[in-house]
């Protein structure tokens, strides 16, 4: 992945890194990310694989640049610290020109024929020099990676590049598919239901993740896209919001876009994509 990286030290322990994907890859990415798009997409008066550029382009555009914003940060990110070598510890504050972290309702933007440019700001492994050491003895310990430990590693980082596409109009979303959805719930109690604003909200979540309480994923098999649905369920009597605890809720759910994640071909374009060599360079590091 081709990017340009500025790496300010603002501690012992934090670097601000100031990343800027230049426009063409971002342009090449949203292309790609259209054809993907366009091979399954489900048009009346066409089929899959045969509408027009320009429709798909209308149709899905938002939502390619909506899923190209996050992979692009994610990618270069991960690029960004393998290149210059940093000791990353946690999660970074990711910030664009355009918000500030929590800010808005989405918090990004993205535009195909422009740079896109962000900052991360991380903390890093302090550099220790370590003294008074001769004369410890210390045991090694012996540990065998295996070949299934390496495939692990790989698979995980597959399935961080994967795309989210919508599945075909009127399909019924399942486990695996990830879908866009708005709730607004509350506590039964015997006067009727108490709405509680934090029972309220919209996120995207991955059925069969096991993200929410026990049983509201169930729910959401079978629904498709624009659908609303009415369900209860009961929070674990262990729930960390001792309020909520084993009590009883009801929850509707308006569903919005069901999309399912299509995993890229471990090839040594992925490699290069982020930060190898190639494939053989990847599994060498891996291990």
């Amino acid at each position: 992945m081709e990017l340009n990286v500025q790496v300010e030290k603002s501690s012992e322990i934090l670097r601000k890194l100031t990343i800027r994907v230049p426009a063409k890859e971002v342009a090449a990415r949203f292309k790609r990310g259209l054809v993907e798009v366009q091979r399954t997409a489900n048009i009346k008066g066409f089929r899959p694989g045969h509408a027009p550029m320009s429709m798909i382009q209308s149709r899905f555009g938002a939502d390619v640049r909506h899923t190209l914003f996050h992979n692009l940060i994610d990618e270069s990110y991960k690029v960004a610290v393998v290149r210059e070598k940093l000791k990353a510890v946690g999660t970074p504050k990711i910030e664009t020109p355009e918000h500030q972290t929590g800010a808005g309702e989405h918090d990004h933007t993205l535009h195909e024929e422009k740079d896109l440019t962000f900052t991360a700001t991380i903390e890093v492994l302090p550099e220790i020099d370590v003294k008074g050491y001769t004369g410890v003895a210390l045991t090694r310990e012996s540990v065998d990676v295996t070949d299934a430990d390496i495939q692990k590693v790989i698979d995980g980082l597959v399935d961080q590049h994967g795309e989210l596409t919508p599945v075909a109009e009127g399909q019924l979303a399942k486990k695996g598919h990830y879908v866009d959805m708005t709730f607004d719930g509350g506590i039964v109690t015997e006067s009727g239901l108490d709405r509680k604003a934090g029972m309220k909200g919209s996120r995207m979540i991955e059925i069969g993740s096991g993200n929410l309480i026990p049983g509201f994923e169930d729910h959401l098999v079978g629904m498709k896209s624009g659908e609303t649905k009415t369900f209860r369920v009961s929070f674990p009597a262990e729930y960390f919001e001792k309020d909520f605890a084993a009590k009883e809720a009801e929850f509707t759910v308006s569903l919005g876009d069901v999309k399912e994640k299509k995993l890229p071909e471990l090839d040594d374009e992925l490699a290069k994509d982020v930060g190898y060599t190639d494939v053989a360079d990847l599994r060498d590091k891996a291990r």
